[in-house]
């Protein structure tokens, strides 16, 4: 298989598994087949229109950046149907719709990274370039989701990756620091504003 399809669908197990983290094993095994399930017809059909891999990562990619508002929307009907809540029942719709609204956001340096190793972003010429600034960018929209969803749990750490992440981002496109540095800082905001929400540092939910 191609290293950039590979990469692409090892974006979408990795977001099943932090949108799923923290579920009973059932709810969360069936959303995990079903996304095997759908990635794999996803192949077939691109094989038969003998489509390139570099296409098909980026359309594995852009059912992810689709999906992510209806992925976020099952976890949190999923959640408040179980004992176990990593959402607070208390939480405002308006601070939900952030939640999703940033997770969307922190998707963006991956996309980037791909785009970067298909090689449609001609400012890189040399492969090794390509290859490690694409890696950066999935590797700071890890950085970022995981913070979001952690900062509930364990605050320090999930602030951590999101500033961590944050920054990152604002180094490598530093021409556009103007724009990426607020949202970055929106970002930290939001991780702190979510782990104050569970009563910390006073509460449990330390690092």
């Amino acid at each position: 298989m191609n290293a950039t399809l590979t990469l692409a669908i090892g974006m979408v197990r990795s977001w099943v598994a932090l949108y799923t983290f923290g579920l009973p094993g059932e709810p969360r095994s069936a959303r995990c087949l079903e996304m095997a399930s759908d990635v794999w017809e996803q192949r077939q059909f691109a094989a038969l229109r003998r489509e390139g891999p570099g296409e098909t990562a980026l359309q594995v990619l852009a059912r992810l950046l689709c999906g992510v508002p209806a992925d976020l929307t099952w976890r949190i009907e999923t959640q408040l149907s179980t004992p176990t809540r990593s959402v607070n029942v208390n939480d405002s719709w308006v601070m939900r719709g952030l939640f999703v609204l940033a997770l969307a956001v922190a998707i963006a340096p991956a996309a980037l990274g791909i785009a970067v190793m298909s090689g449609y972003e001609s400012e890189f010429n040399s492969t090794t370039e390509r290859a490690l600034t694409g890696l950066l960018g999935v590797v700071v929209s890890v950085a970022i989701l995981s913070g979001l969803i952690l900062s509930t749990r364990r605050p320090v750490l999930g602030i951590g990756l999101v500033a961590l992440g944050a920054i990152t981002i604002s180094v490598m496109l530093h021409w556009a620091a103007v724009i990426i540095a607020p949202i970055g800082a929106a970002l930290v905001f939001l991780a702190f504003w979510r782990a104050r929400g569970t009563g910390w540092p006073r509460g449990a939910g330390t690092a």
